[in-house]
């Protein structure tokens, strides 16, 4: 099964070449880490000011010049085509997150189910390969609304794509994070 953010990535494969390319998927990367920016990623953790205050502080990635022209950006697009906005608002902005565990071999997902007392199970399931038992790993996903079009999304990135001033540039941390999270069969460079 395919789902829509593995089909706005194959899209924008699909409609690009070179160069090109690879500055869309950089895009494509810096949108879907744009919710973590904003929480603050340092190295896969919140970073919070102080204890039990929960404000979390901005990480280096948001300050980035890859933030800040994001930022620019994405302004502009909503004045100029709020259809593409929504789209690219509905995927990467005002998406929802779920908990789930999923399998590091095959990236299978596998919802929690409530224990007595209401609390969700812990994630030390296994998933089976063959003869093979994996360890799932704990994950949050995206949950993207079903009126989300892969290829209008596509396009809202070609028009970002088309108005990005200089090289686009992938912050460390966020680099490090996509790292960890891609399977080792599937780890790119974005450098």
């Amino acid at each position: 099964m395919t789902t829509i953010t593995e089909a706005i990535r194959a899209r924008v494969r699909e409609l690009t070449i070179g160069t090109k390319r690879e500055r869309c998927e950089r895009i494509v990367l810096l949108l879907e880490h744009y919710q973590d920016v904003l929480e603050g990623i340092t190295d896969g953790e919140r970073s919070f000011s102080g204890p039990g205050d929960g404000l979390a502080l901005m990480c280096e990635a948001w300050n980035s010049p890859a933030y800040t022209q994001l930022e620019e950006l994405r302004a502009e697009l909503a004045s100029v085509s709020p259809e593409a906005y929504f789209q690219v608002a509905e995927t990467y902005f005002r998406a929802g997150r779920k908990r789930v565990a999923k399998c590091p071999r095959c990236d299978r997902e596998f919802v929690a189910k409530p224990i007595d007392g209401g609390e969700l199970a812990e994630w030390y399931g296994t998933c089976k390969h063959g003869g093979d038992n994996v360890k799932l790993q704990p994950a949050i996903i995206r949950v993207i609304g079903a009126r989300v079009d892969a290829t209008l999304v596509a396009y809202a990135v070609f028009w970002l794509e088309s108005r990005w001033q200089g090289g686009v540039f992938v912050p460390e941390d966020v680099l490090a994070i996509e790292g960890r999270r891609a399977p080792k069969r599937e780890r790119k460079v974005f450098a």
